[in-house]
């Protein structure tokens, strides 16, 4: 693991405010010892990431000549608590200016002030959202409860594209696609656009009831991969093999998401019932921990080394994943080379 540089005196206030250790040295290292304000962002912003507690290593290059910190214990608690206030404040407000009703607008509610999103589909209109801000990589996350009425043909979406108001052509795009059913089994479609029309259809069987609870869906986009994770698990891995002839997305990407009609090839044929409707599909937890397209962000956590690939403990969860709930990989019927990636050992 990288040893990090931090400032002791702002780390033992990060301490002093309650913050574990690792949260508070990693917050220092990757805001640049900026600040209390700018590190506690940086631990809010943060807060749902998989490994934000693991220990770094800590390396101080700042001495001081206290070891104690300067406030008492009181205005510690009123600082937290402001910075903290401040933070969140400031998160809402990023979320709010970040995404727009993309279509559907009156088939689009906003929840619990703002914190959930409800999109709902009948034989009217279906419903979506996305981001105002294109991005060139980072990591996104997202918590989405699927509808739970009997629901053959019916799509819910999360993904990133090139092409947000939806024109034909080469695009780059990743997709998130739950494909409705009577379930279970309840199946994920996950494909990539590199600058083509896609084609890169992968379908795994769910291992839980994904209409019962939310559960969180998320993509790791860098130079150096694509990673698709399903409550913090990978299931999906697509490597950057440009350098072998294969196709890698490079171009900015917008995040959407949407609920609408796909019975012509989401179904095997099957309509929608639409006794049933309206279909309502619940999305909260938006985490987006993007680099706008165009900004340099070599340094940013996602782009760090540790996230060239998968750790150990992901690459068993992933070998398991291919292994007992893959069932369609596209790969699997590429006899024509069109796809360079699937010919790579």
């Amino acid at each position: 693991m990288n040893v990090i540089e931090v400032d002791r005196k702002l780390l033992r206030e990060l301490e002093a405010m309650g913050f574990p250790l690792s949260r508070a040295a990693k917050a220092l290292h990757y805001s640049g010892n900026a600040g209390l304000e700018d590190a506690v962002n940086w631990i809010i912003d943060h807060e749902n990431a998989a490994d934000i507690d693991q220990i770094p290593l800590v390396a101080v290059n700042i001495e001081i000549n206290s070891s104690e910190p300067e406030c008492t214990t009181e205005e510690i608690k009123m600082k937290v608590k402001e910075l903290r206030d401040r933070a969140h404040q400031k998160k809402e407000e990023k979320k709010s200016e970040e995404n727009r009703r993309r279509y559907g607008s009156d088939h689009v509610s906003y929840l619990n002030q703002g914190q959930a999103v409800q999109l709902s589909l009948d034989l009217s209109s279906g419903a979506g959202f996305g981001s105002k801000l294109g991005y060139g990589s980072g990591f996104f996350q997202m918590k989405i409860k699927l509808p739970t009425q009997h629901s053959p043909g019916v799509v819910t979406t999360f993904y990133l594209t090139s092409s947000p108001d939806n024109q034909p052509g080469n695009h780059d795009e990743l997709d998130f696609e739950f494909l409705g059913s009577d379930g279970p089994p309840y199946t994920l479609q996950t494909n990539i656009f590199a600058g083509d029309n896609g084609g890169r259809e992968q379908r795994i069987h769910l291992w839980f009831d994904p209409t019962a609870a939310f559960h969180d869906y998320a993509i790791l986009w860098n130079d150096h991969q694509i990673v698709f994770f399903v409550d913090n698990i990978p299931i999906r891995v697509y490597k950057n093999n440009k350098n072998l002839g294969a196709r890698y997305p490079k171009q900015e990407m917008f995040v959407e998401g949407s609920l609408w009609n796909g019975e012509s090839w989401a179904s095997n044929g099957r309509k929608v019932d639409w006794s049933k409707a309206p279909f309502q599909a619940l999305y909260q937890g938006f985490d987006i921990n993007g680099c706008h397209f165009g900004s340099k962000c070599s340094n940013s956590w996602w782009s760090n080394r540790e996230y060239w690939q998968l750790n150990p403990k992901q690459q068993t969860e992933y070998e398991n994943i291919r292994k007992k709930f893959v069932f369609y990989d596209y790969c699997s019927i590429d006899k024509t080379n069109a796809f360079k990636e699937c010919h790579i050992p």
